[in-house]
């Protein structure tokens, strides 16, 4: 039985051979883009808004809100589990102080009461852990509504004339309440694309056939040049770049594309 397998086998060497090379080189492939693959079966299976569009009423309603709606119900405090974070120091290593930092001294800004009524002063520690579940459910939330929008207008949330939510700066807040701080600046470099998106998803639409004969190069020049005036892209720079806008600072005067404009803190 053997020796007729082997038979056979070498009966059909070359078509077995080449089959081999086929699977070898397949196998290859699929490795090395495995993850391009899995995204773009999950592109298949979900319906998320195209690249540079946005379904804002369906992100507000579906995540936002009832992110908001669990911290407000809850009464968390996101600025006071924020001071729990362990701080950095900027002193010397060998300096004595960083020894002296007792519980008492954590705690003297720790007031949770109002000004008025009586201090009803709480442990940092044991307050962030109390509560840093229910905020991680709120975060992760706000960050599946990133899948349909970053910007949600007044109008979008049934209330014509308030001001616009910016997730990426909701993520930030609760990211920071996690010491997690890293997810807000990632979230706010997220919107920097998705605005930049949007920005040359118009710019197809205005040249129309045009578009085809852009180079490269000018086609980003095109897209960042529309994007210079921008608040929200230069928040968002300023942001991911590491801090808040410079101030005082004013985009009017913005109009040559130069660095200083797309880049204040640059």
């Amino acid at each position: 039985m053997f020796r007729l397998i082997l038979r056979q086998m070498a009966r059909y060497r070359w078509a077995l051979l080449l089959l081999a090379v086929i699977w070898t080189v397949a196998g290859v492939w699929f490795y090395r883009n495995r993850y391009s693959m899995v995204s773009y079966i999950s592109a298949l299976t979900t319906d998320f808004p195209e690249p540079g569009t946005q379904e804002s009423s369906h992100a507000y309603f579906q995540f936002v809100e009832p992110a908001l709606q669990d911290i407000a119900e809850a009464g968390v405090r996101l600025d006071l589990m924020k001071r729990a974070c362990p701080v950095q120091s900027k002193r010397p290593f060998f300096s004595v102080e960083l020894a002296r930092n007792h519980w008492l001294e954590k705690m003297r800004h720790w007031n949770v009461a109002p000004a008025e009524e009586a201090p009803n002063i709480v442990d940092p520690a044991g307050y962030w852990q109390q509560n840093r579940q229910i905020v991680l459910d709120a975060l992760q939330k706000l960050i599946q509504a990133t899948y349909y929008a970053y910007e949600i207008s007044g109008e979008d949330r049934g209330v014509p004339g308030k001001e616009m939510i910016l997730l990426p700066s909701l993520i930030d807040e609760y990211s920071s309440a996690l010491c997690m701080p890293l997810l807000g600046r990632l979230s706010w470099g997220d919107y920097i694309q998705f605005q930049e998106r949007r920005a040359y998803r118009n710019l197809q639409q205005e040249a129309g056939d045009s578009e085809d004969y852009l180079l490269p190069a000018e086609k980003d020049l095109l897209t960042l040049g529309s994007l210079r005036n921008s608040r929200n892209y230069q928040e968002a720079l300023a942001q991911y770049m590491g801090g808040g806008p410079p101030s005082p600072f004013s985009p009017e005067g913005c109009n040559n594309g130069s660095l200083v404009c797309l880049a204040p803190r640059e």
